[in-house]
């Protein structure tokens, strides 16, 4: 059954895809940010995960979150408290308090605490940065709206939000919007009602049914930003279905409906040339996939062969031995890597744009392009510190999931894993509000959900 915080999640997540395919202007961060803070009270006011008193607990989290919204006016607007940086310190104190509340005993929460320490090292080192920036522009709210979207994302959904009900929103969004693009791949660019559909010309695609064709984005400006879209929602596909199927026992009516949304996006997913979705769907579906052949006990194995190996690919297409173009990855990442020592190095040069720190360190031919790796696009802004903050959000969950196997949700797990790697090359982080900012953050709160245990 489709709940009140299914359908405010829908919209919000509606609002972050329609924002990145038209323009900021059209749904601006804002926007997103009350929306962010409507699905926190639509899930409060359903059901205390922590058991108890409902009553007092939905006073407490209506309350932080009254607390949140005056905090986020005064942070933007002319209002103040004493400071900016005083604003500031507020709004970090209230989204603390709002994402970290439990009323479970300490002994079956403390286990959050790592990733909730993780993440208020990474959004205070982004809120500190903002103080250089100048007051009322967009690169100063930008950490603001960033830091509440994240903590929505990674630990208040994925206590209301049923993960079954994402993956198949996901799956049938994904779907829609590949359809809408495929037109343009024969017939050329095309106009709907506040969106514009066109190949991408940059390259193009020989499939051996159709011949030579254009590469797919549809209502994006970029195919890789659908291609982050569609990886993730071919792998929840797969895990829909084979939970569907798991729950009855057979093919059923139930299944038909996802599985040509499945193979929908598994065209899409093809059509977008996108090579790093591309890896990361494959490294989900093998994971899921050893899992569900085996059992649960794989997973701590599957995960440190994945630890092993992805160096050890890694330095085969560095080599030529592997026959993967790098597309000047590694010359990027050797550069990211020396603007990081050249400093400031613990804490990072702030809110700013890797490509301008790299481009030092870059040739000619390469100038003007970013570091194209999400570890080293965080490490750059918030230094070594936020780095190693952000990768114990990102990969922490699946070490404590390989560690929790028996708890784990293995689909999340798989998802999570996928968006790790992909992350290595493409340069958006979690601190971010576009779809695959969005998604991955979700996934990975969706992990530590199910493996941090509830009162309940």
């Amino acid at each position: 059954m489709v709940r009140l915080a299914d359908v405010a999640f829908a919209v919000l997540f509606v609002g972050v895809v329609v924002r990145a395919a038209v323009t900021d202007l059209l749904v601006p961060a804002s926007t997103l940010a009350g929306i962010a803070l409507v699905v926190a009270v639509v899930g409060f006011s359903l059901f205390d995960p922590d058991g108890g008193d409902h009553a007092a607990s939905l006073v407490v989290h209506v309350a932080l979150v009254g607390a949140t919204a005056l905090a986020l006016v005064l942070v933007l607007t002319d209002l103040t408290l004493v400071s900016r940086a005083v604003d500031l310190a507020l709004f970090y104190l209230v989204v603390l308090a709002l994402v970290g509340y439990r009323r479970a005993p300490l002994s079956s929460t403390i286990s959050l605490f790592p990733y909730l320490g993780a993440f208020a090292v990474v959004v205070g080192l982004f809120l500190l940065h903002s103080l250089d920036v100048s007051p009322g522009s967009g690169l100063a709210a930008f950490p603001v709206f960033a830091t509440l979207l994240l903590g929505v994302c990674l630990f208040v959904v994925p206590r209301y939000v049923e993960a079954d009900f994402l993956l198949r929103f996901v799956g049938a969004l994904s779907a829609v919007i590949v359809l809408v693009g495929l037109p343009s791949l024969f017939v050329g660019s095309y106009s709907l009602p506040f969106f514009s559909v066109s190949p991408w010309s940059n390259a193009t695609l020989s499939p051996w049914f159709v011949g030579e064709l254009p590469v797919l984005r549809s209502i994006f400006p970029n195919p890789n930003t659908l291609g982050l879209l569609v990886f993730p929602a071919v792998l929840g596909g797969v895990v829909d279905l084979h939970r569907t199927y798991g729950r009855s026992g057979s093919v059923s009516l139930f299944m038909v409906v996802p599985g040509v949304f499945l193979a929908i996006n598994a065209v899409g997913l093809y059509l977008t040339n996108s090579r790093a979705s591309y890896l990361a769907a494959a490294v989900g579906l093998a994971l899921y996939a050893a899992v569900v052949v085996i059992d649960r006990r794989a997973v701590p194995v599957l995960f440190a062969g994945l630890a092993v190996a992805a160096p050890l690919v890694g330095f085969g297409v560095f080599r030529g031995v592997v026959p993967i173009d790098p597309s000047n990855r590694f010359a990027l990442w050797g550069a990211s890597v020396e603007a990081l020592l050249a400093g400031p190095t613990l804490l990072g040069a702030g809110v700013v744009n890797t490509s301008e720190l790299i481009a030092p360190f870059l040739s000619e031919g390469l100038s003007g392009q970013s570091s194209h790796s999400s570890y080293l696009s965080i490490a750059l802004r918030i230094g070594l510190v936020g780095g190693v903050a952000y990768c114990l959000l990102v990969i922490g969950p699946l070490i404590h999931g390989a560690w929790r196997f028996k708890r784990v949700d293995v689909g999340m797990f798989a998802l999570a894993a996928g968006f790790a790697v992909h992350q290595l090359f493409e340069g958006y982080t979690l601190f971010q509000y576009g779809p695959g900012s969005i998604l991955a953050a979700l996934v990975v709160g969706y992990v530590i959900a199910s493996v941090v245990p509830e009162a309940t």
